[in-house]
């Protein structure tokens, strides 16, 4: 038939050396340019290794349209996602639309960030290709790629200004920290951050970074 299958696996996380057990996800694809694949003929498989087909997410840009590639179902088991596709190179991602579960007491607690990193994979004729995606915290999305990183070099840069760069801070910092970071978000800010913002910025080591690089030592 010449159709390409993509299966995504995704992560738990709070771990991600394991696969999410607990969450189904939808899968997002799109071409280069960031427009989502459109093609009537992409089927989806369920767990019983039945085929359906893929129409938008009903809760989407287009819903219900007919080989729209937002929103297209997982297989029925935790992070397992598996479709068809044509011949080409896509962007792929996964999301699950929980924010909060129900905890002791009738209260509402915050699980995090429960969307994947992007990654491109290129599928060829009658081709199999088989992917695992990082799934990031909102410690990692909020604290790692905006207050340690973005706005640092963005400062560095003259995009912003310090004082604007410290009112972010100082209002969205406590916010953030209130979700618990995962090991590899403490490893990230110990080993990685400060590095990528040394090289990005030509400079030295932005107190924020070294601010959270000891708390999540802590932790």
């Amino acid at each position: 038939m010449g159709v390409g299958r993509i299966q995504i696996w995704v992560p738990d996380f709070k771990d991600n050396c394991v696969i999410d057990n607990d969450n189904t996800f939808v899968a997002t694809v799109q071409h280069c340019d960031g427009k989502v694949l459109q093609w009537r003929g992409g089927r989806y498989q369920t767990k019983d290794g039945n085929w359906r087909q893929i129409v938008g997410d009903p809760h989407g840009l287009k819903p219900g349209t007919p080989g729209f590639y937002d929103g297209v179902p997982g297989t029925g088991d935790p992070g397992h996602i598996t479709f068809e596709v044509p011949p080409g190179c896509y962007t792929i991602s996964a999301s699950t639309h929980v924010w909060v579960q129900p905890a002791a007491g009738g209260q509402k607690a915050l699980v995090g960030n429960l969307s994947t990193h992007k990654t491109v994979v290129c599928v060829c004729c009658d081709e199999d290709a088989c992917v695992t995606l990082f799934q990031p915290t909102g410690f990692h999305c909020g604290i790692i790629q905006v207050l340690d990183l973005l706005l640092p070099v963005m400062e560095v840069r003259g995009f912003i200004k310090k004082e604007e760069r410290a009112n972010a801070d100082k209002a969205l910092r406590p916010l953030i920290e209130r979700i618990q970071p995962s090991a590899f978000d403490q490893n990230e800010l110990k080993m990685v951050t400060p590095t990528i913002v040394r090289r990005l910025s030509r400079g030295g080591r932005p107190a924020s970074a070294a601010k959270s690089a000891k708390k999540g030592k802590k932790r």
